[in-house]
Order: structure tokens, then C-alpha cells, then sequence
């Protein structure tokens, strides 16, 4: 092991760490909104495009407003407005606090996310996606009859 790589090595661990840091210090920031959706507007962005188009939810609609219930600790809300979310969430305090810890701990040792069984990890990750987006249109329909004005 060489000290280019060793320095290599830590640089990706802060880039990971300060990537994860801001988006759970943004999620923090922001004040979800009651409706479970639209969050991501107080970031400047228009209202979601599929959503005005179709009128039901898109496959991340929910994801910002679950970012925000989860990082004040309301994990039921932040399930209800995107389980996806939720799970996203958690991996992303996970590859935080694993870049962190190799990062202090001198032991930059990032090829462990290789390692994991992608073959198997990416459809369940696909499944869980596109159910938590099911549910969000078996919500709407159930709540407003149908598909429509949210």
C-alpha cells in the first residue's frame, strides 16, 4: 500500500462524509411539509412535474419530506410520506458514518461497498423503490378516489 493511495483513500472518505453530512444537515434544515410531499420546494425547486402532469405521485415524491421526518426522529411520518425515503435515509447515515470512522480512524479502507452482493442488493433495492411508489398511488386512490388532483 503506497502513500499516494493511502492519501487517495482518505480524500474519498472526507468527499463521502462531507456528501453525506450535507444532505442529513439539509434535511434537518428543512420543515416538512404536512401534506407528505413538496418538501423540496423550500430548496427553490418547482413542484414535481409528473405529479402536476398525471396527477398522482411520481417514484420520489415524498423522498425530501421523508429525508426531513427522519432527521427529527418521526419515523412513522417519514414512512408514510415515502418508505423509500426512509431507507434511503438510513443508507445514508450509514455511508456517513463508515467514511467518517475511516476517515479518523486512519484505515481508509473504502472497499468494503464492493464487496457487498450488488447482484442480489440492486433488485431488492428496485423492489423496495417501486413499492414504496405503489403504495403512494394505492394511498391516493384510496384517499381521493382515484388518481387526480392531489
Amino acid at each position: 500500500m503506497s502513500l499516494a493511495w493511502f492519501a487517495r483513500e482518505r480524500w474519498a472518505a472526507l468527499v463521502v462524509f462531507l456528501a453525506g453530512f450535507s444532505v442529513l444537515s439539509v434535511a434537518r434544515s428543512l420543515e416538512p411539509d404536512p401534506r407528505g410531499f413538496g418538501t423540496h420546494e423550500q430548496l427553490g425547486l418547482p413542484p414535481c412535474g409528473f405529479a402536476s402532469q398525471t396527477g398522482m405521485p411520481c417514484p420520489t415524491c415524498g423522498m425530501t419530506t421523508s429525508f426531513a421526518h427522519f432527521a427529527r426522529g418521526h419515523v412513522v411520518d417519514a414512512l408514510r410520506s415515502n418508505a423509500f425515503g426512509a431507507v434511503a435515509f438510513l443508507a445514508v447515515v450509514a455511508v456517513t458514518l463508515v467514511a467518517g470512522s475511516r476517515l479518523v480512524a486512519g484505515r481508509p479502507d473504502l472497499s468494503l461497498w464492493v464487496r457487498l452482493p450488488w447482484r442480489v442488493l440492486s433488485p431488492a433495492i428496485l423492489a423496495i423503490w417501486l413499492g414504496s411508489w405503489g403504495i403512494s398511488v394505492l394511498r391516493m386512490m384510496l384517499t381521493h378516489g382515484g388518481l387526480g388532483d392531489r
